[in-house]
């Protein structure tokens, strides 16, 4: 296999896992801006989300 279809292969594997459906920007960037191998940015622990913006309550 050459350089580049294991590049290819490594962009096909994170951007067609479950969780890239779910994350698609933070996939696109797995893929094309890093260096983690496949394995490394499939199995990657997911970003904590900010809490849903709901009404401000008071302290008092």
């Amino acid at each position: 296999m050459t350089i580049e279809q294991e590049e290819r292969a490594r962009i096909r594997a994170i951007l067609g896992c479950a969780s890239a459906r779910k994350m698609p920007k933070l996939a696109d960037i797995l893929a094309i801006e890093s260096e983690f191998t496949a394995e490394q940015a499939v199995t990657m622990p997911s970003p904590a989300r900010p809490p849903a913006a709901g009404p401000v309550r008071s302290l008092r």
